[in-house]
């Protein structure tokens, strides 16, 4: 497996667990609100935002599925897609990290630990 179909399965996941989690986001903000939120409550201004947020992933992750064929025009792309999510997870992933280090993010050092790093948790 060449570097570059690594790189184009990764993202192919990526964009399968996005779908599902905005799916989730849509879906049920409640509950997911509540599940990231240090007090557990939800209120309506934060299960629109949940959504907003939602509907956000879902307007930015077909682009990785268009990308995923070996066509010209896909190839072509690719750059432009991968250089677009470079700069968002460039202003996400420092923000949350502030955001654990102040200690005021208004989510769970747990959501905001795997929001930043998957795979990395604190240990309760």
């Amino acid at each position: 497996m060449t570097s570059t179909t690594f790189i184009r399965a990764a993202f192919l996941v990526e964009a399968a667990g996005n779908l599902f989690g905005a799916a989730a986001m849509l879906l049920y903000p409640d509950a997911i609100v509540k599940l990231v939120t240090p007090t557990g409550i939800s209120t309506a201004t934060s299960a629109s935002f949940m959504q907003w947020m939602g509907a956000l992933v879902v307007g930015l992750t077909p682009q990785l599925f268009l990308v995923f064929p070996d066509t010209p025009r896909a190839i072509a792309s690719r750059p432009l897609v991968y250089w677009t999510l470079f700069a968002g997870e460039a202003a996400l992933v420092p923000l949350m990290l502030w955001q654990l280090l102040q200690g005021n993010g208004g989510l769970t050092t747990n959501a905001l630990l795997l929001s930043a790093a998957p795979g990395a948790t604190k240990k309760e």
